[in-house]
């Protein structure tokens, strides 16, 4: 039965692929699902996955697949084009950027640190350690400027993604993924350096979603660099796991190894989370956009959303994890036939928006940049759990609303 609906599954992702420029989120979806779960096929060969597992991500990617046929309709036939002064997004990309650089000094110095701090490796090292210690202990408390900054950290990779897409310049890569960089080299935060990367990535699938009506295709070169890429970031945060314990060494770096192990384990907590006795509790989005709900005091949440960790085996090594994906949330909010209604809306606006661009312009950018970040992002929480990354939503809105004129692309 197990391998029945892995093959369903895999069936249905290639039926996508072949409908990828009619519904690119559908394929998105259950692609990334798929290589989600044959991932932790690879990494967990001894843990043995449910068929409910399987089968709710089957049905949560016909859910999509329905939603976004159903809202693939025009309601208005146009032929103009886009237009955006690129000239004018492309100043207001530096300005990010600056601002989003003092981020990392600030919150250094929130710490109690500075930039000079930092003039060796093993003082950097002393320096993740000790930030480390503070951040998981909770006597750091954010402040109204560190929330706007980091918001701008988030902007930054929306706007490099619109231009790399359209300018076709590789700094927009570095310099809108650098200051969260710097951020996980100094002050061992990891999850915002991904955030980063998948919000570029986002961005650049949604352009090429409505500029060019497909999804970038694959080939051999492209492979070989997103697996040097893969390289390079499993580098940084193998680095990163280690500067925590503020020294470098061979059992160090072994035990960073198994640390990485625990966070993509997010298949097998899933796994054990819908196979067990669920706390649903229908709250009905107030969990899955905790951002709004944390900042209108109506529901509190707790850092890293959930407390409770599952523990399993795997080849002698023991996992440890409390990333339960985005579909924890979903479940909790909606329960899980909830759940596949509330993927089926999303897609349906999806749909609805991608169809009808060029009636909504900057607003269909930015909202199909958001959903697939929301896709990508899935395998940890939801994009709407945190208020920064939901003002960077906003101010990618208006940002591409401010350079919706004068230059036709």
């Amino acid at each position: 039965m197990n391998s029945f609906l892995l093959l369903i599954f895999t069936i249905t992702c290639l039926l996508n692929y072949l409908f990828k420029n009619k519904y690119p989120f559908s394929l998105l979806f259950s692609f990334y699902w798929l290589l989600n779960v044959l991932i932790s096929f690879l990494f967990f060969p001894d843990f043995i996955f449910s068929n409910f597992l399987l089968l709710f991500l089957l049905l949560s990617s016909i859910s999509i697949f329905i939603g976004e046929r159903v809202g693939s309709f025009t309601i208005i036939k146009n032929n103009n084009s886009l237009w955006f002064n690129l000239s004018l997004i492309n100043k207001i990309f530096f300005i990010v950027f600056l601002f989003s650089m003092l981020f990392p000094i600030i919150n250094l110095s929130n710490y109690g640190f500075n930039l000079f701090d930092i003039s060796s490796l093993k003082s950097l090292l002393e320096i993740n350690n000790k930030i480390a210690t503070l951040r998981y202990s909770g006597k750091i408390e954010k402040t109204f400027t560190s929330q706007i900054l980091l918001s701008l950290t988030y902007l930054l990779p929306f706007i490099g993604g619109f231009l790399y897409f359209h300018l076709k310049q590789k700094k927009f890569i570095i310099l809108s993924i650098l200051p969260q960089l710097l951020i996980m080299l100094s002050q061992n935060t990891k999850v915002s350096f991904i955030a980063a990367v998948l919000i570029f990535i986002s961005s650049s699938i949604a352009c090429n979603i409505i500029f060019s009506n497909k999804i970038s295709t694959f080939s051999f070169k492209k492979i070989i660099l997103a697996s040097l890429i893969g390289l390079l970031f499993y580098s940084l945060f193998l680095f990163s796991f280690a500067a925590r314990r503020g020294e470098l060494n061979t059992k160090v770096i072994s035990e960073s190894k198994n640390k990485i192990g625990n966070y993509i384990a997010h298949v097998p907590a899933l796994d054990v989370y819908l196979n067990s006795e669920k706390v649903i509790n229908y709250s009905f989005g107030l969990k899955t956009f905790y951002g709004i709900s944390n900042y209108l005091g109506i529901l509190k949440r707790k850092g890293g959303i959930f407390t409770d960790f599952i523990d399993f085996k795997s080849e002698n090594k023991k996992f440890k994890t409390n990333i339960f994906t985005v579909f924890r949330l979903l479940i909790e909010d909606f329960g899980v036939i909830g759940s596949y209604i509330f993927l089926f809306f999303t897609s349906l606006i999806f749909g609805f928006f991608r169809v009808n661009n060029i009636k909504f312009k900057s607003f269909s950018i930015c909202l199909i940049s958001t959903f697939i970040f929301f896709i990508l992002y899935s395998f940890v929480s939801s994009v709407f759990a945190y208020m920064s990354y939901i003002f960077s939503f906003f101010m990618f809105f208006l940002v591409l609303k401010i350079g919706s004129f004068k230059y036709k692309i």
